[in-house]
């Protein structure tokens, strides 16, 4: 990893994220391995304070993955048992666009076509959703929480950590999807053969429809998830 300065801590975590998976969202890697390499990039950064050039910090990496706004609730991470992590779809994007914009590097080509395909794959699942085609055609659907669970993939039970981690995939999803519009300076995403994925509008749509979901089920989302913000 090239100098990351002027980068932000979560970021520079998610930098050592892709370092750690090589590009592959199905590549799990130890907290300590994300560590080193973290601190291998930015030692003054991710150092113990006065040793910063002999020894990491594990409390400067943890508080960025843990606390409650930290990179597994954003949905950027995901957490595979005891210490053990993947990063994600919207993370790999997150970390792939840090490298190309902010840091002028070079990005592996074929990994950008991954995470695109996985971004067009995830509004596929959501544009053509049950409870989203539902809702299209009457805006008082989904009534039922087991309904919304359905389209977040949740249920009574789902451990609180997960609940939020899957609402809050899909904000990063949507986040990345508008900002994607954004960078190519378009209003559809369109396929190599012409055809066209998602639109602005689509996205816009499916922002709203989530916002519906939270405040509709707020309640219920509390139950599952008391420390949870929706």
């Amino acid at each position: 990893m090239k100098n990351v300065g002027d980068v932000s801590l979560g970021d520079k975590v998610l930098l050592a994220a892709l370092e750690c998976s090589h590009g592959n969202v199905n590549q799990s890697f130890t907290a300590e391995a994300l560590l080193v390499t973290a601190w291998t990039a930015d030692k003054r950064a991710f150092g113990l304070r006065g040793f910063e050039e002999s020894h990491p910090d594990s409390n400067k990496l943890y508080t960025k993955i843990d606390r409650k706004d930290g990179l597994v609730a954003k949905g950027l991470l995901q957490a595979e048992g005891e210490r053990t992590l993947r990063i994600t779809d919207s993370g790999l994007g997150r970390a792939l666009t840090i490298s190309r914009d902010v840091l002028m590097e070079s990005v592996d080509k074929e990994l950008e076509v991954k995470v695109e395909r996985a971004l067009h794959e995830s509004m596929a699942s959501m544009l053509n959703s049950h409870e989203f085609q539902a809702w299209l055609i009457n805006k008082s659907k989904p009534s039922r929480f087991r309904e919304a669970g359905n389209f977040w993939g949740i249920a009574p039970g789902t451990p609180p950590r997960t609940v939020r981690e899957r609402v809050t995939r899909i904000d990063q999803t949507l986040a990345t999807a508008r900002q994607r519009l954004e960078e190519l300076g378009v209003e559809h995403v369109i396929e190599q053969r012409g055809r066209a994925l998602f639109d602005r509008g689509d996205v816009e749509r499916l922002i709203e429809f989530q916002s519906v979901l939270k405040s509709r089920f707020q309640k219920d989302l509390k139950i599952l998830d008391p420390e949870g913000k929706y």
